[in-house]
């Protein structure tokens, strides 16, 4: 699948939810389900105004724009709380390139049933189509998109102006039925407008968690395998400056290191969690070079360099209260085979 068609996907699951799939349970003309029968018969006609009329398109893009960099920031162990607020305050920086881009991509399809590839000679509009593509993109992989079907209407719930009506979406590569809910608006002539998804941030945290549990389960026999080949002990931590004026520091991590592997080894990777004081982790990837040894004991040192802004508070404890501990998560033998966890679930 390529981007653009990556980009329908997204969008259509991000802001439709699958509704040109629903049109056998929407006949109540003043209902929320026959509204968006009309949003299904808006798109086989091509009619934007029709769909426009009845999808808030815009803030439907912005809603689910926050929710999901809301889920991102609390699922990332890469980064600390305090670069979480920075790394957000950036995204809210390009959220309006974004929404825009998903915006004109919505309507182009409703118009024409698909999305032109952007052309080469795009100017200075290239980069932001750039943008948007990128950013489809990464709403597929965060929505699971391509993973879904519509299973029906569970529910629809009116009080007043304001309805709830609940669908039922099937994850088929999980094999788990989940929950999304459209929060809809009364129109003067009765019909109702989609406003947002609800309950995008449950729903996304549902499948993530979903996806961790699946994962655990297929990498158990791996990780059993990795944990057999390779021991690592106790980490030590120190901060180290890394040049005569103080600008520069590197963490120093050191810990004894076991070998008990059938082969001879090239290099083990994996992720050091660290934890500060308050308890709040981050995770710091590791690739640490072996030369040819399938067994024995030795010592493994590794270095990470700091960031005077994103790692100021580190730099200033020295290291002193953090706590350290290493996964082993891929050995690479020196007859170039490779024992790995999964990182994805498989297509």
């Amino acid at each position: 699948m390529d981007s653009m068609n990556k980009k329908i996907t997204a969008v259509l699951v991000v802001l439709l939810l699958l509704a040109a799939g629903v049109g056998g349970y929407m006949y109540y003309k003043r209902s929320p389900e026959y509204s968006l029968k009309l949003i299904q018969e808006s798109v086989k006609e091509h009619n934007w105004d029709k769909f426009s009329q009845r999808v808030d398109v815009k803030g439907m893009s912005e809603s689910a724009f926050d929710d999901l960099i809301d889920v991102a920031m609390e699922k990332d162990k890469t980064m600390d709380s305090g670069t979480k607020t920075l790394a957000a305050g950036f995204a809210q920086m390009l959220k309006p390139a974004v929404t825009g881009a998903i915006e004109s991509a919505v309507k182009e399809y409703v118009e024409k049933g698909e999305v032109d590839k952007p052309k080469a000679d795009a100017g200075k509009n290239g980069d932001k189509d750039k943008v948007g593509e990128q950013a489809a993109d990464n709403l597929l992989e965060k929505t699971h998109a391509k993973d879904v079907n519509f299973t029906g209407v569970k529910s629809s719930d009116v009080d007043g102006d304001i309805a709830t009506v609940t669908l039922g979406i099937k994850n088929e590569k999980l094999g788990k039925e989940f929950e999304l809910k459209l929060s809809m608006s009364r129109l003067e002539d009765g019909t109702w407008k989609i406003k947002r998804i609800s309950n995008l941030k449950d729903f996304m945290q549902a499948v993530i968690e979903a996806e961790e549990a699946k994962l655990a389960e297929l990498n158990r026999p791996i990780k059993e395998e990795l944990d057999a080949a390779v021991k690592i002990g106790a980490i030590s931590g120190q901060v180290q400056q890394k040049d005569s004026y103080g600008f520069s520091h590197r963490l120093q991590l050191s810990s004894d290191l076991e070998l008990s592997a059938a082969k001879p080894v090239n290099s083990i990777s994996g992720e050091i969690t660290v934890t500060n004081p308050k308890g709040d982790s981050s995770v710091v990837k590791y690739t640490y070079a072996v030369d040819g040894v399938a067994s024995g004991k030795s010592k493994m040192n590794l270095s990470k360099d700091l960031n005077m802004f994103m790692d100021d508070e580190l730099i200033k404890s020295r290291g002193q209260g953090y706590k350290y501990e290493a996964t082993v998560m891929s050995i690479k033998y020196q007859d170039g085979t490779e024992t790995k966890m999964l990182e994805t679930l498989p297509e």
